[in-house]
């Protein structure tokens, strides 16, 4: 239930279930272990998408210890683990340590699901994404363009995981300055998003800030100023006003 209401947004809510889900599982069911890594990752990534990553990083630390000291070696829930850790690396700038986290969650997923698997190319896109992030872009490039064929494969081209893979092949052809690719990618994620979000919802205000600097790459200043002004008033909704996200857009 905790993770609906965080898919619809309603953060504080499911950070409330969360919360007790964790406690009740601690309380009553110390050993299942498998049970209080999920609660961990999704409390932390909850925390995460609230911009609170001091709390996130320490929830998700915690889901990688569990699972490091209480499951077999090398379980997929630790691989999990991982790559949520090192999304919180990447987003407060520590990409050596993302990168490091994430190479080991790929040995994991290759030696569970295999190379082809769409669970390794989660993976694979989110390493891309740190590449991508330190300039790497012709092999972030390439690494999603791969990802990408595995997701459409298995969930179709219009999907929300396959969006997903999209706006991070955006984020590359932005930093390759092909600003036209990245407004077509970015307006098509758009149309697939507000079919399961309302137009307020942070996924909405980061892909309308992502097109507001593809927009005024392009010169279309205009349009730039709509798109980065809707994305404001989102992430000011979201985050509020003095955070740091909230001032990128600034």
């Amino acid at each position: 239930l905790g993770i609906v209401y965080r898919d619809v947004g309603e953060y504080e809510k499911s950070v409330s279930l969360l919360k007790k889900s964790l406690s009740l599982f601690e309380k009553h069911s110390p050993e299942n272990y498998i049970e209080r890594v999920r609660a961990l990752k999704y409390l932390g990534n909850t925390y995460r998408s609230l911009g609170r990553y001091d709390e996130a990083k320490s929830l998700l630390t915690q889901s990688v210890f569990v699972s490091k000291k209480y499951l077999p070696e090398n379980h997929i829930a630790l691989g999990r683990s991982l790559v949520h850790l090192a999304v919180i690396y990447k987003k407060t700038g520590d990409y050596k340590k993302a990168k490091e986290l994430l190479m080991q969650s790929l040995a994991i997923h290759e030696n569970v699901f295999g190379k082809n698997s769409v669970r390794t190319a989660w993976v694979v896109t989110h390493l891309a994404s740190v590449h991508q992030e330190i300039g790497e872009y012709e092999r972030a490039r390439d690494s999603i363009t791969g990802c990408l064929e595995t997701y459409i494969k298995s969930y179709g081209h219009d999907k929300l995981r396959t969006s997903w893979v999209f706006i991070q092949l955006a984020y590359v052809y932005e930093g390759l300055q092909d600003f036209g690719k990245a407004q077509e990618i970015l307006e098509t994620a758009l149309k697939v998003h507000t079919k399961h979000f309302d137009a307020h919802h942070q996924k909405i205000g980061e892909i309308l800030f992502q097109l507001g600097n593809v927009c005024k790459g392009l010169g279309q200043y205009k349009k730039a100023n709509d798109f980065l002004e809707r994305s404001l008033h989102i992430y000011e909704r979201h985050y509020g006003k003095d955070h740091i996200e909230t001032a990128k857009i600034l």
